[in-house]
């Protein structure tokens, strides 16, 4: 996958993900809220959270491309800052009783905890690694320069024939009688009593 398209899927993921985390934390929230209000265990509330933490871990790997993260890290850290304003300017920014009530709670206590400020933070600080925006390099061209002399399996040596081998030439041996003219024959041993 080129670059190009992999930083295209990293800004679609990171519109739709961070949708399935806000979703998941306000309903999750707001579930342990109303849990805790009428005394009942919060089995489902911590069930969604659970589940909500499956896209989160997507939007920190570093398989998917840094724009996921960057745009979450955005988009979360300017939901956080809303609490902040909203103290500053001593107004409502959000009406929350627009909001459905599970999300209304959820909102109240994700946000003006500062949890929404720390996540997009948190994004914010894992794209600005260099590392992340650069494609991943094929298998073949993991070592990008030749190996240094005398580094692996050596190579392979030629064997020479033994000595006497059938293999190996043979000089000519002269065929018929030893001569005997005066001299020694030097190809047989000479054994003396």
């Amino acid at each position: 996958m080129s670059n190009g398209a992999r930083h295209a899927l990293g800004a679609l993921l990171g519109i739709l993900l961070p949708t399935l985390v806000t979703v998941g934390l306000m309903f999750g929230a707001g579930g342990f809220t109303s849990s805790y209000r009428e005394y009942t265990p919060p089995l489902l509330p911590a069930l969604l959270i659970i589940l909500t933490a499956v896209p989160l871990a997507f939007l920190f790997s570093s398989r998917i491309s840094p724009v996921a993260s960057l745009i979450a890290g955005l988009g979360y850290t300017l939901l956080g800052l809303i609490p902040v304003l909203e103290f500053s300017l001593k107004t409502a920014l959000v009406p929350l009783n627009a909001l459905p009530v599970d999300i209304a709670r959820g909102y109240s206590t994700v946000a003006y905890s500062g949890m929404l400020l720390l996540l997009g933070a948190t994004l914010l600080v894992a794209s600005a690694f260099p590392s992340r925006w650069r494609s991943p390099r094929p298998a073949r061209h993991a070592a990008p320069y030749p190996p240094p002399p005398g580094y692996g399996p050596p190579p392979p040596r030629q064997q020479q024939p033994p000595q006497g081998s059938m293999f190996q030439p043979q000089p000519p041996r002269p065929s018929g009688p030893p001569a005997t003219g005066g001299q020694e024959d030097v190809t047989r041993p000479m054994h003396r009593d």
